[in-house]
């Protein structure tokens, strides 16, 4: 499936120790499938992810986090807040994680390697038994409402 950034308010944060980031205020962010369903997402200040995920090793192609693209960083709130509240199931959260990636302007190339990370790295921390920092309690996903 393809989903399209439609809107979003301003956000920040805070970096942690460990590669963590911390949320600094709420709010709001909606998405598009390619069928016209809106699907809304709520973040509420205090929210903790590790940013894109990408390996160290791979930073130098794409950044773990980019203070000048929301959309990018986004990205990896978005998805890790799926996989940590099981919202949306791995497939469509990884789709949901390209399609940002594609909407923050990041090329084709970069947003497959981006989501092959996803596939190969990420795929273990899918569920709630694996949300070590509380990030479903964070937010809410709202459906076509």
């Amino acid at each position: 499936m393809n989903f399209r950034l439609k809107s979003w308010n301003v956000f920040s944060w805070t970096a942690m120790r460990g590669g963590l980031f911390r949320l600094e205020n709420d709010f709001t962010a909606i998405w598009t499938d390619n069928g016209g369903e809106e699907y809304r997402f709520e973040f509420r200040r205090g929210l903790v992810w590790d940013g894109a995920s990408v390996p160290k090793i791979f930073r130098w192609y794409l950044p773990n986090i980019d203070e000048m693209n929301l959309p990018y960083t986004l990205a990896g709130l978005v998805h890790d807040f799926c996989y940590g509240s099981e919202c949306l199931s791995k497939d469509l959260a990884d789709d949901l994680f390209r399609g940002t990636m594609r909407d923050a302007g990041i090329p084709r190339r970069k947003a497959s390697f981006a989501e092959w990370l996803v596939e190969h790295f990420a795929k273990s921390h899918y569920g709630k038994k694996n949300d070590r920092h509380g990030i479903r309690f964070y937010g809410k996903m709202e459906r076509g409402w």
